[in-house]
């Protein structure tokens, strides 16, 4: 293996092209760009995989998009590549856009197979380049070992450069390989057997056949619960580069980390398909002995690789319900002869050695393996539940008696390490409010058209909540976040009508508790849960801010303190405005007209309805601040009248004035003033608009004047702004008041409402220009 590092320094690069794609680069000032590449070899077989690493550094403060180049030479066949690298084939180029970081590196990766008909002693050179400019090479020989310790006197002379690199590797590999003598000896038998095989006349002697191993990289680490069921311990390539079938028959894997015994049920599974996922099971239920897991018991005897061809294996096992420690990495068990394969045309007779990441302990290894490291598990006994306020907004609703109010609370459920199962949630009312109006709340995930669950004050039986509580009790399964998962919940009111106890006015505002608790035993905690793989209950944050099969309330990561969950404020009501909207028949851009004029038209409609103790609810308007614009237009002041559309003939005055309040009359020229129409109740104009209806009212004016200056735009139009907002609660004219106020009414009992619940927060009607 040759590693190279070399840094560039030329102040700029020219563009590439290649085949149909063009890649333009910026100029680079010298020393940006650094780039080194290995294989991780210094040898390599006929037929073998490598993987070539090409890591590009960004010496600069700012990130940077490198285009790198790897020209494959004629002796490699291209496999895969990372990064969305991509292959010209016709060019025989692997090329990438690579994305570097400031003052960092990112490591690209090409999968190739050394061609089967490559010859010993060829050397493979591999150049990359960064930006055309810096370049990396690594050269590998290409060895193909001797059949047999005293196969020098059959040799020609061409192949003594092999002869002697394959001495040199048994020479230095017999000091590393002291603590395996017994299992090279028996390996060593094995091997001499096949070289008197291999000197004999027979073609198809197994000496020849050539088994080529390599670990596949599935990732560095990753997280497992108690009981979680098949996780992929270590994968592997078996390519076999002869003529003939292999037959594996044996492997053997020790833990790299952690202990075995963290695992059960071990299982040998194989990609049977050519899909590149493994499908069958090969042996399962094996478990650890003597600190090994062995697989010899392999379905049919063993599992045949077919001549030139390539299978994907992978080790699985459970996790076991108790754990020795806190981890389990597998490898193979290289202090053993864990690789087992014979040739079934040659009688069954055993490959002989098995060369390890280059290192073949005797004169002859007919298999070659190289490995990586596998994944890390970290084992923990349950997954952890974090519940969160959703970041997408709610407001606060006016939730209408007898119906399904729109959300009042969205909330956010997160999963870590396992599936989690959600099984009891509590809703609160803030301070202890009465819940008279509220009949249940439903909950849904996010796009569902149906509950999957319903809290009621019922649902709690005996379980020991705050006052005014609901719960929701749920079934195995019904509510499952899954692992690395978020699942928003929306939960909305089911009113009761008033005939079953709803009140206009009523407050609705619900919370999730923040108390450090989820004791089953006595139904405390406003959320419970448990592991869905692991079985095991999730436990309350304890305060120590690392997640350790916990419930974190009002957090989305681990944190020492839970946070109540709060709603906002929202109201009851038994009659309900549904829309406002623009009722003027000229449409916008007409000319401002001259004389008393009909300038404001609006319709107000209510939402249908069954709340019919006392009668029917209805919508009362009492007051409204219409804003009005009115630029380089004079009006009059002592004329501005408010009626119901329906009738006409009835009117009542309205008072122009700033929005401190400040009375104006005669004749008006602010470009912008508030018109109140007030105590609309106490009037003969009818402001009454029934369940299911609509009325429209009419702001009229008389425009003495148009266009005040020729020279200058007229502009005017009316508006209903500062309505829809519960925390205005003073009414008057300025911004920080509402502008309206609607009684919701039987012949029972009326409630003042100062807001309503609406998408809009500004209705106009039509604009007129001149």
């Amino acid at each position: 293996m040759f590693t190279h590092r070399f840094t560039l320094l030329s102040s700029s690069i020219a563009a590439g092209l290649c085949a149909a794609v063009l890649l333009w680069t910026p100029a680079i000032a010298a020393n940006m760009v650094t780039l080194t590449k290995t294989d991780n070899h210094t040898t390599a077989l006929p037929g073998e995989v490598l993987t070539y690493s090409l890591t590009v550094g960004n010496t600069t403060a700012r990130p940077k998009t490198v285009v790198v180049q790897d020209t494959l030479p004629s002796t490699l066949q291209f496999r895969s590549a990372s990064h969305n690298g991509h292959f010209i084939r016709g060019a025989r180029m692997v090329l990438w856009l690579v994305k570097v970081p400031p003052l960092s590196s990112s490591t690209v990766t090409v999968e190739v197979s050394v061609l089967p008909t490559v010859k010993n002693g060829t050397v493979i050179t591999n150049v990359a380049t960064a930006q055309a400019m810096v370049k990396a090479t690594d050269t590998t020989v290409v060895q193909v070992p001797s059949s047999s310790s005293s196969s020098s006197s059959s040799v020609s002379s061409s192949s003594s450069s092999s002869s002697s690199s394959t001495s040199s590797n048994s020479s230095s590999s017999s000091t590393s390989s002291s603590s395996t003598s017994s299992s090279s000896s028996s390996t060593s038998s094995s091997s001499s057997s096949s070289s008197s095989i291999s000197l004999s006349s027979s073609s198809s002697s197994v000496a020849t056949a050539k088994l080529v191993i390599a670990q596949k990289n599935i990732g560095s680490t990753n997280v497992a619960v108690k009981n979680q069921k098949n996780i992929n311990l270590l994968r592997f390539e078996a390519r076999n580069t002869t003529a003939q079938d292999i037959l594996l028959t044996k492997f053997i894997f020790s833990a790299l980390a952690g202990s075995l015994n963290n695992g059960q049920n071990y299982m040998l599974w194989v990609d049977t398909d050519k899909s590149g996922n493994v499908d069958t099971i090969l042996q399962k239920a094996v478990s650890p002995i003597a600190g090994k897991i062995t697989f010899s018991q392999i379905t049919g005897g063993g599992y045949v690789v077919p001549a030139g061809q390539d299978v994907l294996f992978e080790a699985h096992s459970d996790v076991a319900p108790s754990l020795t420690n806190d981890s389990l990495q597998l490898q193979f068990s290289t202090a053993d002869t864990y690789v087992e394969a014979e040739s079934p045309v040659n009688n069954g007779q055993a490959l002989a050695g098995i060369r390890t990441n280059g290192v073949c302990p005797q004169s002859t290894c007919d298999t070659t393996v190289t490995t990586v490291s596998s994944m890390l598990w970290t084992l923990v006994s349950q997954g952890n539940l974090f519940v969160s306020q959703d970041t997408t907004p709610v407001r606060s609703r006016q939730s209408l008696g007898g119906a399904l109010g729109d959300a009042i609370l969205r909330l956010s459920f997160g999963a870590w390490y396992e599936d989690i199962d959600v099984t009891d949630i509590q809703f609160s009312q803030l301070n202890g409010t009465t819940t008279r109006s509220l009949d249940r709340l439903d909950l849904y995930k996010e796009g569902a058209t149906t509950p999957f669950g319903t809290a009621t004050i019922g649902g709690c039986g005996s379980d020991i909540t705050p006052p005014q509580t609901l719960c929701v009790k749920m079934q195995a399964r019904q509510l499952i976040i899954p692992q690395g998962s978020n699942v928003k919940v929306l939960v909305r009111p089911r009113m009761k009508d008033d005939v079953n106890g709803a009140v206009s006015g009523d407050p609705i505002q619900i919370f999730l508790a923040s108390t450090a608790v989820a004791n089953n035993t006595t139904g405390e905690g406003a959320v419970r849960a448990r592991g869905d793989m692991s079985s095991n209950a999730l436990i309350a944050n304890n305060g120590n801010a690392t997640a350790d099969g916990e419930i974190f309330i009002g957090r989305t990561a681990p944190a020492s303190t839970n946070q109540q969950i709060t709603g906002l404020p929202n109201v009851t009501v038994l009659s309900r405005i549904s829309s406002i909207s623009n009722a003027n028949p000229d449409p916008n851009g007409s000319a401002v007209p001259v004389g008393i004029a009909d300038v404001g038209q609006f319709k107000f409609s209510a939402a249908a309805h069954g709340n019919s103790k006392n009668g029917l609810n209805k919508v009362v308007l009492n007051y409204l601040y219409f804003n009005v614009n009115a630029v380089n237009v004079v009006l009059d002041g002592a004329t501005m009248k408010f009626y119901n559309k329906a009738n006409g003939t009835v009117t009542t005055a309205c008072s122009p004035m700033l929005s401190n309040g400040t009375l104006l009359s005669g004749s008006i020229t602010e470009d912008a003033f508030i018109v109140k129409c007030g105590g609309l109740t106490s009037t003969a104009v009818n402001t009454t608009i029934d369940q299911g209806t609509d009325q429209t009212f009419v702001l009229q004016m008389n425009i003495t004047n148009p266009k005040e200056s020729a020279i200058s735009t007229s502009a005017l139009q009316v508006s209903l702004i500062n309505f829809d907002s519960i925390a205005l609660t003073a009414l008057g004219p300025s911004a920080a008041e509402s502008h309206f106020e609607w009684i919701d009414t039987d012949a029972g009992a009326s409630t003042p409402l100062r807001w309503v619940e609406y998408p809009d927060t500004t209705v106009k009607s039509t604009g007129y220009q001149g």
